[in-house]
């Protein structure tokens, strides 16, 4: 991306997380932190 629009690349890196989460399971695990499966 051109120019220095961190706004709008933190906005897409949350959208993109989001999107993420809602197809992939994420699991929690007090040793070892947040698990993919």
């Amino acid at each position: 991306q051109k120019g220095g629009d961190l706004g709008a690349v933190y906005k897409r890196l949350v959208t993109a997380l989001e999107t993420l989460s809602k197809k992939l399971k994420f699991a929690h695990n007090k040793k070892c932190g947040f698990v993919t499966f």
